[in-house]
Parts: C-alpha cells; sequence; structure tokens
C-alpha cells in the first residue's frame, strides 16, 4: 500500500514539476524575453544603436 501510495505521489509531483516548467517558459517568452527589433551603425563605425523589444 504505500509503495503505490508513493509511485502515485511521485507521478502526481513530476506532472505537476512539467507544467510548471512549460508555464513558466510560457510566461518568460510572452512577457519578459527581450529581442532585438533593429541595429543601426553611425557612418563612421563609432557609434550601433540597438532598438529592442519586450
Amino acid at each position: 500500500m504505500k509503495k503505490t501510495l508513493k509511485f502515485i505521489l511521485g507521478f502526481v509531483a513530476a506532472t505537476f514539476i512539467i507544467i510548471a516548467v512549460f508555464w513558466g517558459s510560457f510566461v518568460y517568452v510572452s512577457d519578459y524575453k527581450i529581442t532585438n527589433a533593429d541595429t543601426s551603425v553611425s557612418p563612421d563605425g563609432t557609434y550601433e544603436l540597438v532598438l529592442q523589444a519586450v
């Protein structure tokens, strides 16, 4: 009986962890990930402008 209960609890915990990881990665990509929208370099090559979007 204890072995079955441990297996069920382990399975539920593993499933919960997998769901939490996928949900966390989705939230990161949709809300926090910074992407470069455009890059521009000055004519003499001294400065570089990077436009970033969240």
